[in-house]
């Protein structure tokens, strides 16, 4: 190949002279004449090189040599899921008896935080569960005590107590028999006459002016002591904020109000302004036209439709129906499939298709043979380097740089230039006789042979897979489509030829009439606008604005008291009027409180139950003791014979097993506050990471609230599910490969723990669900998405090739195998695949070659518009 490269407009020599005179000797004049020139006859010469190269990268195919080889073959289950963690626990507070609830005293951890088993995480108050293990504790000793006193038995001052207890009896006993002095019968009488008296004055009661009196002074008290009340209080406390905040609102409210009035009133003098008349009278004129857009619609309902609306529905209908014919032609020829014919000559068309892509790529590989891209690359490159060389030439030029460096510039694009011819002629050396005209050409037929087959198959294939469920559905909703359209314009050209219905007519009238009255009140309302405020207007105004005055007023002053705040003296008097005033309604309430209940029975009783008792006394001081008195007296001292014999043998064996039993429930409640205080202080249950707290120091927690999360990432997970045909082909224990998006270039294994027996059917598609549990997860995290491939099945030592190599020829599977030189198709037998690669069970050879299609992308310069001392007629192949 030839590559023809101009002469350099540029002679190093005379570019020299050129800059270095311009640099130190001439004038500015003559500087830029020169530069000029200098440009002009670059730009000249290299004006043809610069069409020579593509500006888009273009897809480029080529053949790919590979031998058949013998290798391995693994049969691949893959599926994808999200790491989860061993176990997730959900932490809250307990107690012995179930849940505990308290306020929250500390937290030790936060979420992310790596815990121990055992470690503390957080605390609650224990203040009542420290008062309840000492009471606890303190029935303990009590019953502990009381155990002990029973086996110790009784004390030396209990029997000496029961002993005088006896003497004490005998001794009453010896006065009753002796019987009752004067002065004691005397004293008696005197008890009786006074229980009388105060019997007397309860059954008289109060009178109804005592009672109306009484209310009237507890109801006064009671309205004194709450007034006083709220006084103390209000000055105590003094304004809070939001008194000072409603207190401000109130003024700025009043403020705005008075501002609001004012221009109320201002308005109101002034008079409407020409901007109110304008949208006043826009509004009267649209109202005015909404009336006569009404009253068209009624006149158009009233007289029908015209000749010419009818012919325009009935051509819609027949549109409708010549849509609808070729929608149901189209769906018949779907379902009906293609004919015999069509699939031949589909078939004949793919068999001249491939032949004439085999012979274009002879014809490449003939004219391609013995030359190297290296360099075709290599010619590029330096074109591109010259080419940015002369672009910052004519951007120095432009921008009027310095003279040194427009010579700079000009040596750059010299030396450039200088190197792309010693390439071209080295190109012209390997392949004189070729012309990059010629390889691209036949390039060119590469890739149309190439697309014709792929056309010319992919109609057969059509042809053969018949109408798809999607084509199918979509020729069936077109005839739907069309019915529709059809059924909406038959129905449209039938209300033209009936006409208008009542109700049309009704609904017109009814939109003539609204826009009437609202015509009415547009002209309504700028009538009003342009007569002006009434004096009855301007006088409510000022009242208002003088009112709201009054209101700013009153609101800066309640403001100024809240702020100023109560002084000492006047807490101290309102402390003072509440003392007193509670002091006179519980006086008041007592008083009429006695008033009011007149004798209660229970005093009646009482005081009759004293007469009673006092007649009763008189008559025991005439004759102190019964016969009975004395037996029961005598029955006093057996009693306390008894007791004496009790205290000196006090507790049975039972009595102490009671006690036994009363101590062990007290050790046992004493075990529970033990346990109660120790829950107080959650702990973790086992290794883990925090990942959730969702309690915070002062608040109550508890009633089975969940407060942390724990999650144990000792282990980690990932579940995956494995169609039904895959699933049979696992086994527990099974090695897996897992790769992880966000962790590229690193490899991970799990192994399989789990199979499920139940199935999982998602739209139609029967899965099982497996668990994997990761071996190593440095830098793995929960959530993450993981790929998982399992291998189910291996081939060694068998024949292998590229699936690229394969291509389907009908219900074959074919390779184009290299014979001398040429291509030759070659039917194959498949065996186990992992993807990438596919065993040959039958139809090739070890060490034969198969022919694999391969493409990649080569950069062409960008095509400039013009350039110094450019390189043209340069014709090339690109490299892929």
């Amino acid at each position: 190949m030839r590559l023809r490269l101009p002469q350099s407009p540029l002679h190093p020599t005379n570019t020299t002279q050129q800059v270095k005179g311009r640099v130190f000797g001439l004038k500015g004049s003559q500087t830029g004449i020169l530069a000029v020139a200098a440009i002009v006859g670059i730009l000249a010469g290299n004006f043809g090189y610069n069409a020579l190269f593509q500006s888009q990268k273009a897809p480029v195919s080529a053949v790919q040599q590979v031998s058949v080889a013998r290798g391995t073959i693994r049969g691949v289950v893959s599926t994808t899921g999200q790491v989860q963690a061993n176990a997730i626990a959900n932490l809250t507070f307990i107690a012995a008896s179930g849940d505990a609830r308290g306020r929250v005293a500390e937290i030790y951890v936060s979420e992310g935080d790596a815990v121990k088993a055992g470690q503390p995480l957080a605390k609650l108050d224990t203040t009542q569960l420290e008062f309840q293990l000492a009471q606890a504790q303190a029935s303990l000793n009590s019953a502990q005590a009381r155990l002990d006193a029973q086996v110790a038995g009784s004390r030396a001052e209990d029997i000496s107590s029961a002993e005088a207890s006896l003497a004490s009896a005998q001794e009453r006993l010896a006065n009753m028999l002796a019987g009752s002095r004067t002065e004691e019968i005397d004293a008696a009488k005197a008890a009786l006459a006074s229980a009388q008296a105060k019997l007397d004055e309860l059954r008289a009661g109060a009178t109804a002016v005592d009672l109306q009196s009484a209310q009237t002074a507890v109801d006064n008290a009671n309205a004194t002591l709450v007034s006083a009340q709220a006084r103390l209080k209000q000055l105590k406390e003094g304004a809070t904020a939001a008194d000072l905040q409603s207190a401000r609102s109130s003024v700025e409210s009043a403020k705005a109000s008075l501002q609001s009035a004012q221009a109320k009133l201002k308005q109101l003098k002034e008079g409407a302004t020409a901007a109110d008349l304008q949208a006043a009278q826009t509004t009267v004129d649209n109202a005015r036209s909404s009336l006569q857009t009404a009253e068209a619609k009624l006149k158009q309902l009233r007289e029908g439709p015209t000749a010419a609306d009818l012919l325009s529905a009935q051509a819609t209908v027949d549109k409708a129906k010549a849509s609808l014919a070729s929608a149901e032609a189209s769906l018949k020829e779907l379902k009906e499939g293609p004919t015999a014919y069509e699939l031949a000559s589909a078939q004949a068309s793919v068999d001249s298709a491939r032949s004439s892509l085999v012979k274009a790529q002879n014809d490449l590989s003939t004219l391609m043979k013995g030359l190297d891209e290296k360099i075709i690359v290599n010619i590029l490159s330096l074109y591109d380097a010259y080419k940015e060389a002369e672009d910052k030439l004519r951007a120095d030029i432009a921008a009027n740089a310095p003279p040194f460096q427009i010579a700079e510039d000009t040596r750059l694009v010299q030396s450039r230039w200088g190197a792309l011819k010693l390439a071209e002629n080295e190109l012209s050396v390997v392949r004189p006789n070729v012309t990059y005209d010629q390889l691209k050409a036949g390039r060119a037929a590469v890739e149309s042979a190439r697309s014709s087959l792929n056309s010319a198959e992919a109609k057969l294939k059509e042809l053969q897979s018949g109408a798809t469920a999607a084509e199918l559905q979509s020729a069936e909703s077109a005839v739907l489509n069309a019915k529709a359209t059809l059924e909406t314009a038959q129905a449209n050209l039938k209300q033209l030829q009936e006409g208008p219905t009542a109700y049309d007519l009704t609904a017109a009238q009814s939109s003539i009439d609204t826009a009437r009255a609202n015509l009415k009140s547009a002209e309504a309302k700028l009538e009003q606008l342009k007569a002006g405020a009434t004096e009855a207007d301007l006088a409510g105004a000022q009242a208002s604005v003088d009112s709201s005055r009054a209101s700013v007023s009153s609101a800066q002053a309640k403001l100024d008291q809240l702020i100023g705040g109560p002084t000492e003296a006047d807490i101290v008097v309102a402390q003072s009027s509440v003392d007193s005033a509670q002091a006179n309604l519980k006086s008041a309430q007592a008083k009429l409180a006695d008033l009011r209940a007149g004798p209660k029975v229970a005093d009646l009783v009482s005081g009759e139950a004293g007469v009673n008792q006092a007649t009763s006394s008189v008559a025991a001081k005439e004759r102190p003791y019964t016969e009975q008195d004395i037996a029961i007296q005598q029955a006093s001292i057996v009693q306390a014979q008894n007791a004496l014999s009790k205290s000196k043998a006090p507790y049975t064996e039972y009595d102490i097993r009671i006690t036994q039993a009363s101590l062990e429930q007290a050790r046992i409640n004493l075990e529970i506050a033990k346990m109660n205080l120790e829950y107080a202080t959650l702990v973790a249950p086992n290794d883990g990471v925090i990942t959730a707290v969702n309690i915070q120091v002062g608040v109550t927690a508890g009633g089975g609230q969940t407060v942390f999360q724990l999650v144990d990432v000792s282990k980690m997970k990932i579940d995956g599910f494995i169609d039904e045909v895959d699933v049979a082909k696992l086994n527990l224990g099974q090695p897996v490969d897992v790769t992880f998006e966000g962790l590229q270039g690193r490899a991970f294994k799990a192994e399989i723990t789990y199979i499920a027996l139940n199935a999982t059917t998602t739209s139609g598609v029967t899965s099982y669900k497996v668990s994997m549990e990761l071996k190593n997860k440095e830098g793995v995290r929960l959530g993450m998405t993981a790929n998982a491939d399992i291998v189910v099945e291996q081939r060694d030592n068998v024949l292998v090739v590229p699936n690229r190599a394969i291509s389907t020829s009908g219900r074959s599977r074919v390779v184009q195998v290299e014979v001398n030189g040429k291509p030759e198709p070659r039917v194959v037998q498949l065996g186990l695949s992992d993807g990438q690669n596919t065993q040959i069970t039958r139809g090739l050879q070890e060490g034969e070659i198969v022919l694999v299609q391969t493409s990649t992308r080569a950069a062409a310069p960008r095509v400039p518009q013009a350039g110094i001392g450019g390189v043209g007629g340069m014709g090339m192949p690109l490299p892929r």
